[in-house]
């Protein structure tokens, strides 16, 4: 009996720990993001991603940053617009690009976890 209450009482500790250390945030206040190539984002309700994703496009993912800053332009009245900048080989350029962020307590909250957004981007050739 005294290992099952020391058990339940970790994982209390744990739960609340991890809600103390979540930080909430509007998405619409963060202005820019920096995202690194093998790193993982931050995750409370969902599994952490990469925060750099390559999806292929005409250049295919050779030649992938390994650092990209993302500006929020603002909101269209749809969704957020982003500007995701990186050094990139002439050759290449930016598709489509996706920023996506966890929702601090359900999927599409206009409060998400800090340090949860990550780039889900093509390359296509320049040439």
């Amino acid at each position: 009996f005294a290992n099952y209450c020391m058990m339940r009482f970790e994982i209390f500790i744990f739960i609340l720990i991890t809600a103390v250390v979540a930080k909430r945030i509007k998405l619409k206040d963060i202005e820019v993001l920096t995202l690194h190539d093998g790193e993982m984002t931050k995750s409370r309700r969902t599994s952490p991603v990469e925060q750099l994703h390559c999806e292929g496009g005409s250049a295919g993912c050779h030649y992938s940053p390994n650092v990209v800053q993302c500006k929020n332009e603002g909101f269209d009245g749809y969704s957020y617009q982003w500007k995701c900048s990186a050094t990139l080989s002439k050759s290449v350029k930016f598709g489509r690009i996706n920023v996506n962020c966890e929702g601090y307590d359900y999927a599409g909250d206009e409060h998400v976890l800090a340090g949860s957004c990550g780039l889900r981007y093509t390359l296509e050739k320049t040439q």
